[in-house]
């Protein structure tokens, strides 16, 4: 055993695992000196007397500190360090028991709030897309995504990333399955793998829109692309809605 002491490290993790300067010192004190009373533990901490019954009866409540009584008069000890480690095992493992609650409760609280998120420019406009595809990584089950918009704003934006993302997609067997204006552009669509497209003209507004589990993307193609990306149980089932009445008033 070294006969150096580190209590600037002692002082650092105890206080970590929540305890005070006040209840380190008194702790401290107390395990050097094994059971002795409050007065001479409190001389020891160079701490009040009155402070000291105070810290001493925090301790016992975080089950650090017991007292016992002698000749009416009461004597205090604390645990041993390695006490303390069973301590923290023992919440860990209480804590570890709750994840699953914890959890569930995050989840209907983004339920309830939607979150949403915009990407901005080019690259923004790529990030969404890898962000849709590495939902479908994570989520095999998945194995499909839904659109409708006008054609011919992706290839001109995404000419050389567009064909990328489709290969994935393809990799990964997510159909697409989308409605598209009445051109000559959207009908060369019918040609990509896993894809069902239709027609109709009421998709000719300059924002195409993505539907995939639980999310809703909206891409508008202005001079500077701009994508909101909003992730929502309700607004989701909302748009899946939307999109069923429009397939199914959409040309083969």
């Amino acid at each position: 055993m070294t006969d150096i002491i580190n209590y600037d490290l002692i002082n650092e993790i105890l206080t970590k695992i929540d305890f005070d300067k006040k209840e380190i010192s008194i702790y401290l004190s107390s395990l050097e000196l094994g059971e002795a009373p409050a007065s001479t533990i409190a001389k020891k901490a160079n701490i009040q007397r009155e402070l000291t019954y105070v810290v001493l009866k925090r301790l016992e409540q975080k089950g650090v500190a017991s007292h016992t009584t002698k000749d009416y008069k009461k004597y205090y000890c604390v645990v041993n360090p390695e006490e303390l480690v069973k301590q923290l095992e023992e919440k860990i493992y209480l804590l570890k028991k709750v994840i699953p609650d914890l959890n569930e409760i995050k989840q209907k609280v983004s339920v309830k709030k939607p979150s949403s998120k915009s990407f901005q420019g080019v690259e923004g406009i790529k990030s969404i897309l890898n962000l849709i595809l590495n939902y479908y990584e994570k989520n095999p089950n998945e194995k499909e995504i839904l659109g409708f918009g006008p054609s011919g704003y992706f290839e001109e934006l995404l000419k050389y990333s567009l064909p990328h993302f489709i290969n994935r997609r393809k990799e990964l067997k997510v159909n697409f399955k989308a409605v598209y204006d009445e051109s000559k552009k959207a009908i060369e669509k019918k040609k990509l793998p896993y894809s069902e497209i239709r027609f109709s003209n009421q998709v000719d507004s300059p924002s195409f829109t993505l539907i995939f589990p639980n999310h809703v993307v909206t891409i508008m193609f202005n001079e500077e692309p701009l994508a909101l990306l909003v992730e929502s149980k309700e607004i989701y089932q909302s748009y899946l809605k939307h999109f069923d009445v429009l397939w199914k008033n959409s040309k083969k």
